[in-house]
């Protein structure tokens, strides 16, 4: 941790997900590489497709595009939906 912090990934779960709850894009992205890498929360793509899908949602209408990119990853590889055949 820094600034004298411990270190707490299911502390900051919690937080990432109270701001996600509240439509914060940066906070669903978050939330979905914890789910994602496992870290703080049980792994489950499943669950990191869902808030990078949600995050991505909020970034096309805001003209950004980290979530948009991760979505992609997730249909490229398969994470938490069926690989993209196309």
């Amino acid at each position: 941790g820094e600034l004298g912090l411990k270190a707490d990934a299911k502390k900051a779960v919690d937080y990432y997900r109270l701001a996600a709850n509240q439509g914060n894009e940066f906070s669903l992205s978050h939330l979905a590489e914890c789910y994602e890498a496992g870290k703080g929360v049980e792994q489950s793509f499943e669950q990191a497709f869902k808030y990078y899908k949600l995050a991505a949602d909020i970034q096309i209408k805001e003209g950004t595009s980290t979530a948009i990119v991760q979505l992609a990853k997730c249909y490229e590889w398969g994470i938490g939906t069926e690989p993209s055949l196309n």
